[in-house]
C-alpha cells in the first residue's frame, strides 16, 4: 500500500518461480476473473509497452492486473467504476 497525504494506492504483487510461471498465473487469473466470476465482469485486455495488462470490473471499482517478468500485479482502482 502507498499513501500519501490524501492520496492512496493499494498494490498486491505475487511472485513466481520464472517469467513463465508468472504468465501462466495470468492466464489463470484471466481465464478465472474475466469470466464474470467472484463478482468481476466487463474483462478487457490491452497490450501496452509490451505488456498485455486486464481490466475488470468487480465490488464498485476498477481492477488492473499483468505480469512482468516474475510479478504478476493487481491493483484495484478506488474510484468509481461506473
Amino acid at each position: 500500500s502507498y499513501d500519501s497525504g490524501e492520496m492512496q494506492a493499494v498494490v498486491y504483487v505475487s511472485r513466481f518461480e520464472s517469467a513463465k510461471d508468472a504468465g501462466s498465473a495470468l492466464v489463470d487469473m484471466a481465464e478465472g476473473i474475466g469470466t464474470g466470476s467472484n463478482g468481476f465482469g466487463h474483462h478487457e485486455s490491452v497490450t501496452i509497452a509490451g505488456v498485455e495488462v486486464h481490466r475488470v470490473v468487480g465490488h464498485g471499482q476498477l481492477h488492473y492486473f499483468f505480469a512482468r517478468a516474475t510479478d504478476v500485479t493487481w491493483s484495484p482502482d478506488e474510484g468509481t467504476a461506473g
